[in-house]
């Protein structure tokens, strides 16, 4: 999955930790039965899935952007130089 379907993936978790802690919509009114653990066990998943994004995207994202930048410039100079050599 690229990082455009992980975004949409940590918007999507960061609407649903925003609905359960701040509104008074709760799944209690749309699953009957074991709706509060339910909720707890969303709304727990949302928030590692929140952390693993961010961790993910300041130490795995962030450094490869970097590295393609730094990296980006000395490969063009080589290929440049093979090409004009040959």
């Amino acid at each position: 999955m690229n990082i455009k379907g992980l975004t949409s993936l940590f918007i999507i978790c960061l609407l649903v930790i925003f609905v359960i802690d701040f509104t008074n919509l709760k799944f209690t009114v749309l699953i009957k039965g074991k709706a509060n653990e339910t909720e707890n066990l969303i709304h727990t998943l949302c928030i590692a899935y929140v952390a693993s994004f961010i961790f993910y995207f300041l130490n795995v994202y962030l450094k490869e952007r970097k590295e393609k930048n730094v990296m980006l410039p000395f490969i063009a100079s080589k290929v440049i130089g093979i090409i004009v050599n040959n």
